[in-house]
């Protein structure tokens, strides 16, 4: 299954580390640091989610916000802010976004849940437990045929030790009755 994608405009290479590897679980996570980025991304209608962070140097908020509500038509939109007043934002833009949060949030790894909740892909989280239990299955079954290689090398092993013990054990015999003679 292709995963959605989330667009998440950040300047912060760390801070989009951090998203991505809250959400790529479940989405495809790709970045965005100017609004000339934002211009030149491709498939712009397959964006189900776009995080926004309020202060990206040298971009006016209000035009980027304008740009993604014009052309991610299909984006959730979502702003994550290191701004004191998160109230105020909510009141100035609320209209325009689906949430406001501030930074840090308590629990990045919330973040994916609301999302999947947010763009409407309940199912998401079972399609990923399906996945990660076909994944099991197989990683069991790679892990029970190495074992049983493993046997089996185990087993040559053993039988190639006793092969070796008997040669040297006729050796030994022979060697006694040479002494003898």
């Amino acid at each position: 299954m292709e995963k959605k994608k989330v667009l998440v405009i950040e300047d912060i290479n760390q801070m989009f580390l951090l998203y991505k590897y809250c959400l790529e679980s479940y989405f495809e996570v790709v970045q965005a640091k100017t609004l000339s980025d934002l211009k030149n991304f491709e498939n712009k209608t397959d964006v189900v989610a776009t995080i926004l962070d309020y202060h990206i140097p040298g971009e006016n908020f209000e035009h980027v916000l304008e740009y993604v509500i014009e052309n991610y038509i299909n984006s959730k939109r979502v702003m994550i802010s290191g701004h004191a007043d998160t109230l105020e934002l909510k009141q100035k833009y609320g209209r325009n976004l689906d949430e406001v949060f501030s930074k840090p949030l308590d629990d990045y790894t919330k973040l994916a849940e609301y999302l999947i909740e947010l763009v409407g892909l309940d199912n998401l989280k079972g399609d990923q437990t399906e996945t990660t239990d076909e994944q099991k299955n197989e990683t069991s079954n790679e892990q029970t045929a190495a074992k049983e290689q493993k046997e089996e090398d185990k087993e040559i092993t053993e039988e190639e030790i006793r092969n070796d013990l008997l040669n040297r054990e006729l050796s030994m015999d022979e060697i006694s009755a040479i002494i003898k003679k």
